[in-house]
């Protein structure tokens, strides 16, 4: 195949992928054309061009593949067009499903505990944060925030957010990078769960959350190394002796707070102009923004703290996740 027929092709299949962005596609060699002189559909079949894609016919290629590569070949379906085979990826097929179902060993009614809510899925969740884990907490801006999972059907576990799309359903612990990296995630099994450990139990529930989602971050890195991540959560985690917690680790943290629970407050005129601030410690440095002020008619620039910016910027990974995954959910669902 001519090298301008080649270029045609791969412009078509990327503007293509670009209109779906849940479509998947991987252009492979023809495994019956390995580099040989064939049948071109070209305007001048004797022009002889340079290939723009590898001499290697796709039975080599599939032979150079490791082992967890070649389990994402029955997943996918390929097909030909002009010459070369396009793999997209689909569905996975119930055999394959049933299959992986098989390996997975549930917790069986000997297993049962008592103490946690959610032994029935507590292997199934270990595996999947492992999984989650293995490369490593590559980021170092992280949040921790609520999730809640769908769900309408008979359960002590189910619970009721009105701040949240999913208002009813079961609700997770989540930390998440700012880009909706998921890096670890836990079932709330109520205020009382004693499966967290007995020395958790005397902290608020906030504080207890997220030093339980932090505890494969405090263990696996040095506290030199911890220097270099920032949490952020909101106001529902943040106290007092969580921060001064977080700090004999080496961790930096952000977190808002209620006008209820702290002792000097800052109040606000109406007639104040927007971009005013008041400050008790020190609010520097100033990050300059631009806002609509309603008597320029247009946008003006302000000073905003730095701290504010940086909790703005960092703190809707757990958010930016849920939607991600709403977005990819079935819009079909079974009455069942």
């Amino acid at each position: 195949m001519p090298k301008r027929r080649a270029t045609e092709i791969l412009t078509n299949v990327e503007s293509e992928s670009d209109s779906d962005e849940n479509d998947e596609c991987t252009i492979i060699p023809n495994p019956d054309d390995s580099g040989s002189d064939g049948d071109s559909s070209s305007d001048d079949e004797n022009e002889a061009l340079e290939y723009s894609m590898p001499n290697v016919s796709y039975r080599s290629t599939f032979h150079n593949y490791s082992e967890s590569q070649k389990q994402l070949e029955p997943d996918h379906v390929s097909s030909w067009k002009a010459g070369e085979k396009v793999r997209s990826a689909s569905a996975m097929s119930r055999n394959r499903f049933c299959e992986i179902k098989s390996q997975i060993k549930f917790s069986k009614t000997q297993d049962r505990n008592d103490k946690d809510k959610a032994w029935r899925v507590r292997q199934l969740l270990n595996l999947f944060r492992k999984n989650i884990q293995q490369f490593g907490f590559f980021s170092t801006a992280l949040s921790v925030d609520e999730m809640m999972v769908r769900f309408f059907g008979r359960t002590s576990l189910k619970q009721y957010l009105p701040c949240k799309p999913d208002r009813y359903g079961i609700k997770l612990w989540g930390l998440c990078a700012a880009n909706g990296y998921l890096f670890n995630v836990d079932v709330y099994c109520g205020k009382n769960d004693t499966s967290i450990g007995i020395k958790l139990m005397a902290c608020a529930l906030g504080s207890r959350v997220v030093v339980q989602m932090i505890n494969p971050l405090l263990n696996g890195l040095s506290i030199r190394k911890l220097s270099d991540y920032h949490i952020y959560f909101d106001n529902f985690f943040t106290s007092p002796d969580l921060l001064i917690h977080l700090n004999k680790y080496g961790l930096r943290s952000t977190g808002t707070v209620r006008k209820d629970r702290v002792k000097e407050k800052h109040e606000f005129e109406k007639k104040d102009p927007r971009g005013s601030y008041k400050v008790t410690v020190g609010v520097t440095p100033i990050t300059p923004v631009k806002r609509f002020s309603r008597t320029a008619q247009e946008r003006v620039e302000l000073g905003f703290p730095h701290a504010f910016s940086l909790y703005n910027k960092y703190m809707g990974g757990v958010d930016l996740h849920d939607f991600r995954c709403k977005k990819a959910s079935p819009s079909i669902s079974s009455k069942k």
